[in-house]
């Protein structure tokens, strides 16, 4: 027993492996700081980053598809860049008017004297002289007209396109369209001529932005295409234009519903307090060495005959020529200008914007040099 006793030994057990502890991220980059960088682990924080790019990369890639299939979508129909009139283009043309020269030359008026008139012939019939197109499409001009009567930087010509609803009749009404073109260039920052030029830019690379969200979506998902007619042009110097050919019947009747729906009944009288008003801005400019020419511009078919009927010429544009200090202009007093038609009863068509230029600024010089010569 003893001895079975003392030949017993204790059965050995084997070893167990200590566990190493994990690495901190504390002691890794402790370790990585000794190492060059292509040595290095690649650790949570450095896998964040990587995978943050490749994610930004695809997006960039996805947008740039879909802009790219935009902007072919839009050239298929025959879009093409073109700016877009607002006030801050509106501000970049009027900040290019130069100060206290005597040569400047101003369009200012309606939808009618931005259409019919090309600012690049007129200064070129004009002996180059620069021109500055102000008019505001579903404006008056009068606001505009206003402010650069207290321009005292302004010693230039101004041509205003003269609508009989806009002068002879009520005056009070203040367009707030025009109102937010001339507010916004009074108050304008320093860094919004900046921010036009590069939108200009924009603009006139890609065709993609003359299309809306509705457009897009109709002609995608029904079976009823859009409108892609683009039949107004506008350039960067504000030019503009319309290609008749190209517009919609909506289109074409829409300035005949706007005369008949906006323009007033024939007053009994002409006011003379709207006289009165419209003379004190002329005379302020005639004070500092400047001249002013009103002009009156083609109507046709209904547009045309309602206006001739409500706004009878010898009871208010005679009136107002015989009256005023400054030089008046008539399309009608011109036979060369009868034969120039509006497609849709107020606004040329672009083809004969530039012929039509030339005989109204030919016109234009001989009424100034006749008025120079007997003031």
């Amino acid at each position: 027993m003893l001895s079975s006793i003392s030949n017993f030994e204790p059965a050995t057990t084997a070893p167990v492996p200590k566990r190493r502890p994990a690495p901190s991220l504390t002691s890794a980059c402790e370790v990585d700081r000794g190492l060059p960088r292509h040595a290095r682990s690649a650790g949570p924080a450095d896998r964040v980053p990587r995978e943050m790019g490749r994610a930004w990369i695809i997006a960039l890639i996805g947008t740039l598809a879909i802009l790219a299939a935009l902007e072919f979508n839009c050239r298929r129909h025959g879009l093409r860049p073109m700016v877009h009139d607002d006030q801050q283009l509106w501000g970049l043309a009027r900040d290019s008017m130069h100060r206290d020269d005597p040569d400047q030359i101003a369009l200012v008026g309606t939808s009618r004297g931005h259409n019919d008139l090309d600012p690049k012939v007129f200064s070129h019939e004009m002996g180059g002289a620069p021109v500055a197109q102000l008019a505001i499409e579903g404006a008056t001009g009068l606001l505009v007209l206003d402010e650069l009567s207290r321009d005292e930087h302004f010693r230039g010509l101004l041509v205003f396109d003269l609508v009989p609803w806009g002068v002879f009749g009520d005056m009070t009404h203040q367009d707030a369209t025009e109102r937010t073109f001339v507010e916004s260039h009074l108050h304008v920052s320093w860094v919004t001529p900046i921010e036009t030029r590069i939108r200009i830019a924009l603009q006139l690379a890609f065709a993609f932005g003359q299309m809306s969200l509705r457009d897009f979506v109709q002609d995608r998902f029904t079976h009823r295409p859009p409108n892609w007619s683009q039949p107004y042009i506008i350039e960067p110097d504000r030019s503009a234009g319309v290609h008749w050919s190209l517009a919609t019947p909506d289109q074409l009747k829409w300035p005949q519903h706007y005369a008949i729906a906006s323009t007033p009944g024939v007053p009994p009288t002409l006011r003379q307090e709207n006289l009165q008003a419209l003379e004190s801005m002329i005379e302020r400019i005639q004070a500092r060495g400047g001249r002013v020419v009103l002009v009156s511009l083609p109507s046709t078919g209904i547009v045309g005959e309602v206006e001739h009927a409500r706004w009878p010429r010898d009871r208010f544009w005679d009136v107002l020529a015989a009256q005023t200090k400054a030089v008046t202009f008539n399309w009608m007093d011109d036979p060369r200008l009868s034969k120039f038609n509006c497609p849709d009863g107020s606004h040329l068509d672009m083809r004969d914007q530039a012929e039509f230029t030339r005989l109204v600024v030919e016109d234009l010089r001989e009424k100034l040099r006749t008025r120079q010569l007997n003031p």
